[in-house]
């Protein structure tokens, strides 16, 4: 029987986003992030970087090349302002899902805000472990909820990843949606008993 809920929460920065869990008996658990609003840290960073860049730019040129017009210059700047705007927004990953089958594995699939979708799929043989973690940056504790993959047992990730065998490899889950502590706890809580089957059912 197929049990859904649903519900909007904020995420590790306090911009909202939509949760949504969908339950099929003990054999299937998806968990779907989302986001309607724009996540403006995803534009800040890279727009500061073009304009870092772009101002070194115009400062070579001013200084190397006196003669160019300053319209010129202008409308260079400006493309380029443009180009990096357009490129922010069709990056932009609006909703992020994790899907888990009994017996098979996990699926990691996103969404980008004009439809372009990624989907990853990991066997349980693959997966070592899933963990809860945490990175400490200059103005705060961010937490991510993360899988440890065994690359030997996974193909696809050697192959998009250019990593070697026998390696492992941690898979950060909802890295664009970034949910609270208390959210990944509980998809942890409800990931964690499938995969510890798995491994009994194994020995």
């Amino acid at each position: 029987m197929e049990t859904n809920e649903a519900k909007t929460t904020c995420d590790a920065y306090g911009g909202k986003i939509n949760v949504k869990y969908i339950y099929l008996g003990s054999i299937f658990r998806q968990f779907v992030l989302s986001r309607t609003n724009v996540n403006y840290f995803h534009y800040v960073w890279r727009m500061c970087c073009i304009l870092t860049g772009l101002t070194f730019i115009v400062l070579l040129l001013q200084k190397y090349f006196e003669n160019i017009p300053r319209i010129g210059v202008a409308i260079l700047v400006v493309s380029f302002i443009v180009a990096a705007a357009v490129h922010c927004v069709m990056t932009e990953i609006v909703e992020e899902s994790v899907d888990v089958i009994d017996g098979l594995g996990i699926q990691l699939s996103s969404r980008g805000r004009f439809g372009k979708e990624n989907k990853t799929f990991f066997e349980f043989n693959a997966i070592k472990n899933i963990i809860i973690n945490e990175a400490v940056t200059m103005q705060r504790v961010l937490f991510y909820l993360a899988l440890t993959v065994n690359t030997k047992h996974n193909k696809e990730v050697n192959k998009d990843q250019n990593m070697k065998e026998d390696e492992t490899k941690m898979i950060v889950l909802f890295k664009h949606t970034m949910p609270r502590l208390e959210e990944l706890q509980n998809i942890y809580n409800e990931i964690e008993p499938f995969l510890n089957n798995h491994n009994k059912k194994g020995k």
